[in-house]
């Protein structure tokens, strides 16, 4: 009888240990987005300039993901060109560059496409 409870607390035990809580838990994990969205006729063509960062909150880490899409739309509305660029802050982006805030990258992308809405100015007419 002696065996067969000690047998039944070591069952017990080993059951326990295997299906007990680890005690860490997984942070949860927050997301905010903001978005701004610009539109702008050139010629016949619209382009639409979406710039968005995402913000993740795990534990007590916050990061920032800055997306910034450009389209191309002609006349009739079909999409004719599409550019989408991800950045997270603080990582280098293999072009030496580094920016603080989404702002900035932001004023990068849009100078750095520049030439493009000169072009699709250019291209009408």
């Amino acid at each position: 009888m002696k065996k067969l409870f000690m047998s039944m607390v070591a069952l017990t035990v080993m059951s326990s240990a295997a299906f007990a809580d680890s005690g860490e838990k997984a942070a949860a994990e927050k997301s905010v987005n903001t978005t701004t969205v610009h539109k702008m006729k050139v010629g016949t063509n619209v382009v639409h300039v979406t710039e968005e960062v995402k913000q993740t909150q795990t534990g007590n880490a916050v990061g920032q993901t800055c997306v910034y899409t450009l389209r191309v739309y002609n006349s009739s509305g079909q999409l004719t060109t599409t550019h989408n660029h991800s950045y997270d802050l603080g990582a280098e982006n293999g072009y030496g560059f580094s920016w603080d805030n989404c702002g900035a990258y932001f004023k990068h992308m849009r100078t750095s496409y520049m030439h493009i809405y000169q072009a699709v100015v250019y291209n009408v007419g």
